[in-house]
């Protein structure tokens, strides 16, 4: 394979090891936490997954259902970016609401 291929993760992998060298040696974090943030990480990411599976879905019902009642309206409108985009911010903050919910007393 050529290293245009591998550019990108090669890119990922030096700033990965520079943060977590930045981390530990100047901000003084703890290696025994990375774990835990990966496994958290892992979590966000399959909320994301979830909702933008539903996202899709829901979406693309819409269009079939627009076109049948409305008009023609094409299923890129599905592709956007910004679902993706948006995806991920409702997964993500529907983990941190759950886990901070399973944790944190009510106030």
């Amino acid at each position: 394979m050529e290293l245009e291929s591998f550019f990108i993760y090669i890119l990922f992998a030096v700033t990965s090891a520079a943060m977590v060298g930045f981390g530990v040696m100047r901000l003084g974090l703890r290696m025994e936490i990375l774990g835990r943030v990966l496994r958290e990480v892992a979590e966000c990411i399959g909320a994301f997954v979830v909702f933008f599976a539903i996202n899709t879905i829901l979406g693309i019902i819409a269009v079939l259902m627009f076109r049948g009642y409305v008009g023609f309206l094409s299923l890129y409108v599905v592709t956007d970016l910004m679902l993706v985009l948006l995806s991920a911010v409702q997964g993500f903050v529907f983990q941190l609401w759950w886990r901070r919910s399973r944790v944190s007393p009510p106030e």
